[in-house]
């Protein structure tokens, strides 16, 4: 199996995976919290919500499911060569241990809105990461 089809499955498999976390908040299905629960700490006050039923997962969660979705597919339709790609991954786990520490002493509140981005960054860091593993 090439690269290229194994960031194919990856894509769709984190893209099945976000539509099964919306689709059962949006029916108020519980089947995927327990299922979940291993990977997301699932705190209600740290998930968006569609109406009176919170994702299944966490803002970060959402976006690091989301930045891995975005560069598999990306990396299954057009490969590209990744240089240095440690210190990006090293950048945005420091940016989510920042928001972490910063929310921890009381620096600002619950954005969920911030973690998704962070999320999203760290999850795109992981997926250049390890694609510039595969491509040596």
């Amino acid at each position: 199996m090439t690269v290229r089809a194994i960031a194919l499955c990856g894509a769709a498999l984190f893209l099945l995976l976000l539509l099964a976390v919306y689709a059962s908040a949006l029916f108020g299905w519980s089947a995927f919290d327990s299922v979940l629960a291993p990977m997301c700490h699932q705190r209600s006050d740290r998930c968006f919500a569609i109406g009176d039923h919170s994702l299944a997962i966490c803002a970060r969660c959402v976006g690091i499911y989301g930045g891995l979705l975005v560069l598999c597919a990306r990396f299954a339709t057009r490969p590209f060569q990744v240089g240095k790609s440690g210190w990006i991954l090293g950048l945005a786990v420091a940016l989510n241990a920042l928001d972490f520490a910063s929310e921890h002493r009381g620096l600002y509140g619950n954005e969920r809105e911030l973690r998704l981005a962070l999320g999203f960054f760290l999850g795109g860091a992981i997926a250049l990461f390890v694609f510039s593993r595969t491509n040596r």
